[in-house]
């Protein structure tokens, strides 16, 4: 199945897989290093910075920190709209690309690209996949804490919604 994916173009203001610099899903899913591990903290590192330095509430979602899982993007629930639309905003002046899935998990979620990088950011407006909802809009980014990875702290659900938010995505999933 994965193959098929790879065939699938995804035009993105005339840019494809390629161009983005993930058309290799099947070789990215093989790496799992201490150096993918870095990388991907690194990029959620300046995820993070532009959210802290526009001051926006949000949630690291879908984060598994378990040593050598490859994690390709970072998901965040971000509920308020005024806050997504300034990180939106921001991103692409940035340089990100933002798109839609054929088929996305939730109809307002939007992803984002930067040409060359392996990591997407997914930004979810409320806590829910394939229209059903895991928990009342504003209490998982109510109950949030800090946690550490490496040199920052990021938001994360609390624990008890950071294991019912990976369940119930991998149940959507049929994982």
């Amino acid at each position: 199945m994965l193959n098929e994916l790879e065939k699938v173009p995804f035009l993105l203001s005339g840019s494809n897989l390629v161009t983005l610099g993930i058309h290799n899903l099947h070789a990215n899913k093989l790496v799992v290093s201490d150096s993918a591990r870095n990388s991907w903290i690194k990029a959620l590192m300046e995820v993070k910075a532009v959210l802290d330095s526009l001051n926006i509430k949000y949630v690291l979602i879908k984060y598994l920190d378990v040593p050598y899982v490859y994690m390709q993007d970072i998901d965040l629930l971000i509920e308020d709209d005024r806050d997504r639309d300034l990180f939106f905003s921001t991103l692409r002046k940035k340089g990100y690309l933002s798109y839609r899935s054929l088929f996305p998990s939730h109809p307002e979620k939007i992803e984002f690209v930067k040409p060359n990088s392996p990591f997407q950011i997914d930004v979810y407006p409320e806590p829910a996949w394939w229209k059903i909802s895991y928990a009342p809009k504003g209490l998982v980014t109510q109950k949030r804490i800090l946690r550490k990875f490496l040199e920052t702290e990021v938001f994360v659900p609390s624990p008890t919604h950071d294991i019912y938010i990976i369940a119930t995505h991998g149940y959507a999933h049929g994982i």
